[in-house]
């Protein structure tokens, strides 16, 4: 059986995070606000409120996260073994 564990995770207005890669493979469910994530290969992808994000870059370079919304990006990641 596959084991997890699930956390709230929020950023605010304008926030950036340099390119890093996922810890772990995790799914992530938008909550409120949007954010523009970019993958180390240029793709690019808008997330915002009930969109859920599968993340599996745990190698290289990873991914970058911008807030697009007027309002505080929230979320919930839920984090597999």
């Amino acid at each position: 059986m596959q084991s997890g564990r699930c956390f709230s995770y929020g950023s605010g207005q304008g926030g950036t995070k340099l390119f890093t890669p996922t810890p772990v493979a995790q799914k992530l469910i938008c909550l409120a606000g949007a954010v523009r994530v970019t993958a180390s290969d240029g793709m690019c992808q808008d997330i915002g409120p009930g969109d859920v994000w599968h993340m599996q870059d745990t190698h290289g370079k990873g991914h970058h996260t911008v807030v697009t919304s007027d309002c505080d990006f929230e979320a919930v990641i839920i984090q597999y073994d």
